[in-house]
Formats: structure tokens, C-alpha cells, sequence
């Protein structure tokens, strides 16, 4: 339905600016379908393997487009993904509270050097 809509958008109006709705509406539509997928163990199977490629096309067209936000999804949504996989196998605080803190710092991490990638001149 998106696709259709957004399509007809194109068709319609080829200078308008509001296609670029469509496609951060498309892509949070399917990362938080992915992440509602890996709450529960019979779509954890298929919820992970999507989550992980719907963030490496989201950094894969961040970086080729140069759009900064995409990034950000396919990062962001990654951590919030991991950690709702894992968090309900762990039952004490202080793991689970590291658990988070290391995949937090480990997301920052990669976003920060997939923003330097980003801001680096094409050499």
C-alpha cells in the first residue's frame, strides 16, 4: 500500500519533497514490525535475520545517499532489537542493566563511526 502510494506521489507531483515521508514512514513501519517479531520465541527466528537486514540496507542507503537518518535507524532499531531478544532471558537487574549499557555503547560506537564514513571526502 505504501509502495502504491508513494509511487502514485512520484507519478503525480516528480518534484515534491514529500516522497521522502513515505520512505521514513516505510522504514520505521518495518523495523518496529522486525523488533515486535524478536518479543516472542516462534517469530524470533525470523524476527533477528529480518531486523539485521532491514539495518544494513538502512546504513547501506545511509551511506549511499548520504542521509544521515538512516543511520540512525539501522543502528538504533538494531540495539533496540538485541535488547528486546535478549532482556527477557535475563532475570537479575545488574546483568540486564549491563546487557543494555554494553549494547548502548557498542551502537554508539558504530554510529559514530559510520557518521566519520559518512563525513569523509570520496578518496
Amino acid at each position: 500500500m505504501i509502495a502504491v502510494w508513494r509511487y502514485a506521489d512520484r507519478r503525480a507531483r516528480p518534484d515534491s519533497r514529500f516522497s521522502d515521508v513515505f520512505d521514513h514512514f516505510a522504514a520505521n513501519l518495518a523495523f518496529w514490525g522486525a523488533i515486535a517479531w524478536c518479543m516472542e520465541w516462534p517469530w524470533l527466528v525470523a524476527g533477528l535475520p529480518l531486523l539485521a537486514a532491514l539495518s544494513y540496507a538502512s546504513i547501506r542507503r545511509g551511506l549511499a545517499t548520504g542521509r544521515e537518518i538512516f543511520l540512525v535507524y539501522g543502528t538504533v532499531y538494531a540495539a533496540i532489537g538485541v535488547c528486546a531478544a535478549v532482556l527477557p532471558h535475563i532475570h537479575r537487574t545488574t546483568p540486564s542493566m549491563s546487557f543494555v549499557l554494553a549494547v548502548v555503547c557498542v551502537a554508539a560506537a558504530a554510529l559514530w563511526r559510520l557518521r566519520r564514513r559518512l563525513r569523509e571526502p570520496d578518496a
